[in-house]
């Protein structure tokens, strides 16, 4: 019987830097299940899990002359582009998610007109500033800066109200016992 002998990771990445697509495509064959399963298992979803492995290895490509092996594999390199497009891709989910701001036909219709009444009463509460900072940065889609600029105020300082902004509505929104009373 013949041992068959691989070709070290290191190695490959030595060819990868220099454009070598072959040996690139090697390390794909043998780092592309690792990396597949682990998007799947943060995006949640098979297909969003799949688009994040193809996009790591995109990554992967056009900072190769960057990439580094650690414990003579380039795995764990991967992983770590995983990770960060996974949470990118977690964060822009979360940002297209929002609640409605204004009862629709079909709100009415499906008798989600209370909920909506109900999340214009708790906004409604809030400081003029952010009920501002709601509409410029949550509804809108400004950007901090355009905002800090529309409210003659910094960056950081609108990052920073954003965020209590976000945990008080969080904590508010969630919890149903006031919703219902």
């Amino acid at each position: 019987m013949g041992v068959r002998t691989e070709v070290a990771d290191a190695d490959l990445l030595e060819l990868t830097k220099q454009g070598d697509v072959r040996a690139f495509a090697v390390l794909y064959k043998r780092h592309a299940g690792s990396v597949l399963r682990y998007c799947w298992s943060k995006a949640g979803d098979q297909h969003t899990g799949e688009d994040l492995a193809q996009d790591v290895f995109v990554v992967a490509w056009s900072k190769r002359k960057s990439a580094i092996i650690v414990d003579q594999s380039f795995l764990p390199w991967l992983l770590t582009i995983s990770r960060n497009l996974c949470l990118n891709d977690r964060r822009k989910s979360a940002r297209r998610r929002h609640l409605p701001l204004h009862e629709s036909e079909s709100e009415r219709d499906s008798g989600s007109a209370d909920d909506s009444v109900w999340i214009r009463t708790e906004l409604g509460k809030l400081s003029p500033t952010d009920q501002e900072l709601c509409r410029l940065c949550l509804v809108e889609g400004a950007s901090y800066r355009e905002a800090a600029i529309a409210l003659g105020t910094t960056e950081a300082a609108v990052g920073k109200r954003l965020q209590r902004l976000r945990t008080r509505l969080r904590a508010t929104f969630g919890n149903d016992s006031e919703k219902t009373s």
